[in-house]
């Protein structure tokens, strides 16, 4: 399969000058994955975030994937960015992440669609 190339903003950069990755993905990449492609060496703690809309974002899981991801928003999915957080907060980091409202309805929007299909 031909990779994917999934855009990465660090959140160093400047809004004139942003720190920028391309990654290739593939099904099997995940976030952790990602994460080691893109982190500053020697820097261990760090999380790559889903961002969409004015503000809404999750943490994503090391064993989420970025492709099913952007798959799962559809036509939409050039709304979703990708960030890479050197800081995160400790509640973010446990693997329990609060959903925003947003982010529920778009899975569900998209769980429905596709058992009804």
């Amino acid at each position: 399969m031909v990779p994917m190339i999934v855009r990465v903003y660090g959140e160093s950069g400047s809004d004139d000058d942003p720190l920028v990755t391309d990654v290739p993905v593939t099904p099997d990449t995940t976030c952790r994955d990602v994460i080691e492609c893109c982190r500053d060496p020697g820097e261990e703690v760090c999380a790559l975030v889903e961002t969409w809309g004015s503000g809404h974002e999750r943490v994503l899981r090391d064993d989420e994937r970025p492709l099913e991801i952007l798959q799962e928003w559809g036509p939409h999915q050039d709304q979703v960015k990708f960030v890479l957080r050197y800081t995160v907060l400790p509640s973010a980091m446990n693997g329990h992440c609060q959903y925003t409202r947003l982010h529920q309805q778009r899975y569900s929007t998209c769980n429905s669609v596709v058992n009804n299909s």
